[in-house]
């Protein structure tokens, strides 16, 4: 097992340096052969490339991410509402994690509560706690801990307050989904539920009808009290554009009668353009 740890990638709080400047020199000042490390992968081998590893581990929860061997806390640059972000920072605080780790509030913690976030924190803090025991009893080199599947990282990065059920056909995938949420969100454990109908579960639920009308061309709405009320202003629409019509043309046609005719001068000017034009004519075809 081989992978790729670069100089600034090593966090020298977590890990012991061997000489007292660490600006100069390669990384063997530091790290020696056979030495055991316990590393996160950051990005995966492409090709003959090794992994890239980090010691700056990040374990990312529902509201939060935890950064063990960091002191800082900060919130996601993607919160831009400078009243929240006040509003967490404040919560944050309040949150007191120990010494010796970081917090990042995630999107998903606007508008969530300090409870809510505290319980997020134990959860964050017990894996890393699983994390450090795997790794006293795993040999090196060895797998301590992989991220969660589809379905679990689906739940912690998409799950909402406003969803009342969540259905789940195997078994398997039931009980890590339970335990996952019964961590996070306790009370939310009771809106997950095995399906055990004969039935496969897209088709219980139109499921794949939905899915297929996603990618039709038109998409039939159902004709309610919104819809008729839609099409109604429609037409009083239509017909206010079409009496304003009428009318402007009304007035264009008032306003030419009531014009004077012109005089004999007027007529004589018209009678030269047409002369003039005549001529200009009859020259260019000879």
């Amino acid at each position: 097992m081989k992978g790729f740890l670069p100089m600034d990638e090593i966090n020298f709080k977590l890990l012991p340096q061997r000489t007292d400047s660490r600006a100069k020199g390669r990384i063997g000042q530091h790290l020696h052969p056979g030495q055991k490390l316990m590393v996160q992968v950051v990005r995966e081998p492409f090709a003959a490339k090794p992994p890239t590893v980090t010691t700056y581990f990040s374990l990312p929860g529902r509201y939060l991410v935890l950064m063990p061997g960091a002191d800082s806390a900060g919130i996601s640059r993607k919160i831009q509402d400078d009243e929240q972000r006040e509003r967490l920072k404040k919560m944050v605080e309040e949150l007191n994690p120990p010494e010796g780790f970081g917090l990042i509030v995630r999107t998903a913690g606007v508008g969530q509560s300090k409870a809510e976030l505290q319980r997020d924190l134990r959860y964050l803090l017990r894996l890393w706690d699983s994390i450090q025991k795997a790794s006293r009893a795993t040999e090196f080199p060895g797998l301590v801990y992989r991220e969660r599947d589809l379905v679990i990282r689906t739940m912690r990065d998409y799950f909402t307050q406003d969803i009342d059920e969540v259905w789940i056909d195997s078994q398997d995938t039931y009980d890590r989904a339970l335990e996952f949420v019964s961590d996070v969100m306790p009370q939310k454990a009771k809106i997950i539920k095995l399906y055990s109908g004969d039935r496969p579960l897209f088709s219980k639920f139109n499921l794949e009808e939905q899915i297929e009308s996603i990618y039709m061309r038109r998409v039939p709405l159902q004709i309610g009290r919104r819809d008729r009320h839609r099409r109604d202003r429609g037409a009083d629409r239509d017909r206010r554009q079409q009496q304003g019509r009428r009318e402007a043309r009304r007035r264009r046609g008032e306003r030419h009668a009531d014009q004077p005719r012109g005089g004999r001068g007027d007529r004589a000017g018209s009678c030269a353009c047409a002369t003039s034009a005549a001529s200009s004519s009859s020259t260019s075809s000879t």
